[in-house]
Order: structure tokens, then C-alpha cells, then sequence
């Protein structure tokens, strides 16, 4: 659970950094995205590697595997959706609602416009962050969960 709070903070301080350098995170944010996703990845390979098993684990190799890469993304997804609303509502509210501008100016009609008022608030922003970076977690605790039982048992072999 610590590489989780390692690439978390890491993520909100070099996102605080951008922001107080004055650059444009809006041209950045696909990067910004694949950054949270290595981050994920990161900490769920390094939580898998190092990680503890639990003492009352009866399951099977890969299943802890897979619990321990889940106790990694859990935490990074929760603090990255609760940073992410903290930092829209009160460090750079003006590029969220910049952002929510343009997508309103080029709306093609008031039906889109009204719908894109009501959904694109900071609160269902940061819930949607919670859930993707909740199902990239879930995706690499079992991709790489998997891949790791498996090398086990070939260099076993």
C-alpha cells in the first residue's frame, strides 16, 4: 500500500508543479493520463513483488497475487478521485470550467448544451476518475498477477 501513496502524491505534486509553473495542462492532459496510468501499473507490480500476503490466505497463488496488486490501485484510485476534486475546486477551478466552456461553445445545440451543463460538474469528473482508474487497476492486478504466477511457475519448472 506504500507505492500507492508514493505515485499518488508523486502524481498530485508534479500536477500542483505544472499548475504553479503556469503550464498549460490543457495541452498535457492525454500525458497526464498515461502518467496516471504507468502510475497504476507501477505501483501494483511493485506492490505484487513486495507486497505481504496475508496470513489466513488460503486461496490460490494467483488470487493473492491478484489481492495484492488490488491493494495498491484501491488506494491510488481513491486519493488520485479525491485530489482531483480538491484541485478543481480550489486550486485551478478556472481550468475546469475553462474546459467546460469550450465544450459548451461547441455544442451543436441547446439540447447538448443543457446536458453538458448538467454532467460535466467536478464532482461526477472526479467519480468517473474513480471509476477508470479503479478498472485500470483491476485490469493490471490481473494482467500482471497473472504474468507473475506464471513466470513463477516457469522458472519453478
Amino acid at each position: 500500500m506504500k507505492f500507492a501513496f508514493i505515485f499518488s502524491i508523486s502524481a498530485m505534486l508534479l500536477r500542483l508543479a505544472l499548475f504553479f509553473t503556469d503550464t498549460a495542462i490543457n495541452d498535457l492532459n492525454k500525458h497526464v493520463l498515461l502518467l496516471h496510468l504507468l502510475f497504476i501499473l507501477l505501483a501494483t507490480v511493485l506492490n505484487i513483488l513486495f507486497g505481504k500476503v496475508s496470513k489466513n490466505a488460503s486461496s490460490s497463488p494467483i488470487l493473492q497475487n491478484i489481492q495484492k496488486g488490488m491493494t495498491a490501485a484501491v488506494p491510488y484510485a481513491v486519493l488520485t478521485a479525491i485530489f482531483a476534486a480538491v484541485y478543481f475546486n480550489f486550486v485551478d477551478p478556472e481550468g475546469f470550467y475553462g474546459r467546460r466552456a469550450a465544450w459548451i461553445a461547441a455544442a451543436p445545440n441547446e439540447k447538448a448544451i443543457e446536458s453538458l451543463k448538467t454532467t460535466f460538474t467536478i464532482f461526477n469528473y472526479s467519480t468517473i476518475t474513480l471509476i477508470g482508474l479503479m478498472l485500470a487497476g483491476v485490469i493490471c492486478s490481473v494482467m500482471v498477477g497473472s504474468l507473475m504466477h506464471i513466470i513463477k511457475n516457469k522458472l519453478r519448472a
